[in-house]
């Protein structure tokens, strides 16, 4: 027996691309994240990562609609190899994508606070700015 779950938390690097296939859609962006650590010599080094990413069906549409250029996503998905021929050489080549069967949405991008997500579960966002710390209720 195998399983495969991926989890990326990061920001788009560019606008989400939507698509139809077929009697769906697909919106393909790329999500990038980075993780920092001490080398052998104390030194600070950041690492980045850029993750092709595709999500399908109606989130393929909530993400091409509220999602943009540095929006920040939480994805999760399996992983898959795509293989396609080079447009310039027509040499076989393939990446890994991630097939993200959730997104969620963390926040808007960090130079534009008119943008908004969606709310979870139908919650409005006066009822979310005014639940108590713990989650439950409204504040008095």
């Amino acid at each position: 027996m195998s399983y495969q779950v991926f989890v990326i938390s990061g920001r788009l690097t560019r606008d989400p691309i939507l698509r139809d296939v077929g009697q769906t859609q697909v919106a393909n962006f790329s999500i990038a994240t980075s993780r920092k650590y001490k080398d052998k010599n104390g030194e600070l080094v950041e690492e980045v990562l850029f993750m092709d990413t595709a999500v399908w069906g109606t989130q393929a549409k909530s993400c091409a609609e509220y999602l943009s250029k540095g929006s920040q996503v939480l994805a999760q998905g399996y992983l898959k190899q795509e293989e396609y021929n080079d447009s310039s050489t027509g040499a076989p080549k393939s990446k890994i994508i991630l097939q993200a069967d959730k997104v969620v949405f963390m926040g808007s991008k960090k130079d534009d606070k008119d943008v908004q997500a969606p709310m979870p579960f139908g919650k409005t966002r006066e009822h979310i700015e005014n639940m108590n710390l713990d989650g439950q209720g409204e504040l008095p």
